[in-house]
């Protein structure tokens, strides 16, 4: 689904200057409690943004860390040693300093591509492909699942939904698909954000906030509408019977677009029972057509919506 567009995008502006060199992709994160991490070489440190793109430093720092879900601890993040990437320790959030060790070995690269950390393993999105390693992080990466549904490439970016179970995954290239980690199975339909640095899910807003170049945009969860269908009748009408019509609302990439209103109009014989219905989860939109007892001319039948 092409999502829309609600807001921005905006420029990401610290101390009244645009900051053109926020760390992108798993360098950088939104937390619905504390906004849009990301770090700046010019400015020192790691900012926060609002989703206007009003930033402040939080805490100075040398070099961008890349962040990993912490699904151990609601709410909460793992941060990279990124220098060597040799530990994990866990990320407060709100202080933006490094916490406790989680894990960590004199090997250079051992906490390399973590990005999530689950009760009973760790995950790396690579590409079409999600993978594992244990708790202790031994061995080398092993297939879990593939992920489908739409051209996908490039890094990925992996961010909570409202169900604490699935994991959105939004690609560079655009594609956002749904990953139910307990399942270990690919869920839900396909998204399209377009190209990006970096996009994550807000579960308390229902949005996606992405960054796009060294700006950030505010998308809906539900796709755009682009084109609906011609009504339809399911059963062939006839004189004196009541016929279901359908017609379907759908997105640029040819995906349904549910919980949409569609306004229903009749000129000739016979009548609606409706003026306007919802699309339901495949985009389609339901009405039924009483057609008039004796013959009286064609009925003509349209439906609408205000894209």
């Amino acid at each position: 689904m092409a999502l829309d567009l609600l807001a921005g995008p905006f420029d990401i502006v610290a101390d009244g200057a645009v900051v053109t060199d926020p760390s992108t992709s798993a360098a950088a994160l939104y937390d619905d409690d504390i906004g849009f991490y990301a770090f700046s070489g010019i400015k020192g440190g790691l900012l926060v943004a609002q989703l206007d793109g009003c930033a402040y430093l939080r805490a100075a720092q040398r070099r961008a860390n890349a962040f990993a879900l912490d699904l151990q601890n609601p709410g909460e993040y793992l941060i990279h040693d990124s220098f060597m990437e040799s530990g994990l320790y866990r990320f407060n959030k709100r202080a933006a300093t490094f916490g406790d060790l989680v894990i960590e070995s004199e090997a250079s690269g051992y906490v390399s591509n973590v990005q999530v950390r689950t009760p009973d393993r760790y995950l790396h999105i690579a590409e079409t492909n999600v993978q594992f390693k244990p708790l202790t992080l031994v061995g080398s990466w092993s297939y879990e699942a593939s992920l489908s549904g739409a051209a996908i490439s490039g890094g990925a970016t992996v961010s909570r939904t409202r169900d604490a179970d699935v994991l959105a995954v939004a690609f560079s290239n655009g594609t956002v698909v749904f990953y139910d980690w307990v399942k270990k199975a690919q869920v839900g339909g396909v998204a399209f954000i377009g190209t990006n640095a970096g996009a994550w899910y807000s579960p308390r807003h229902d949005i996606f906030v992405a960054l796009v170049g060294a700006q950030l945009k505010v998308l809906a969860s539900s796709p755009r509408p682009s084109t609906i269908s011609n009504p339809v009748a399911v059963t062939p009408l006839a004189k004196g019977r009541a016929s279901f019509i359908k017609a379907r609302l759908l997105g640029s990439n040819s995906e349904p677009c549910p919980d949409e209103v569609v306004d229903w109009a009749l000129s000739g014989p016979g009548a609606l029972e409706l003026t306007q219905s919802v699309t339901d989860s495949d985009g389609w939109a339901w009405n039924t057509y009483v057609a008039p007892p004796a013959a009286g001319g064609t009925p003509s039948i349209t439906a609408e919506v205000r894209f």
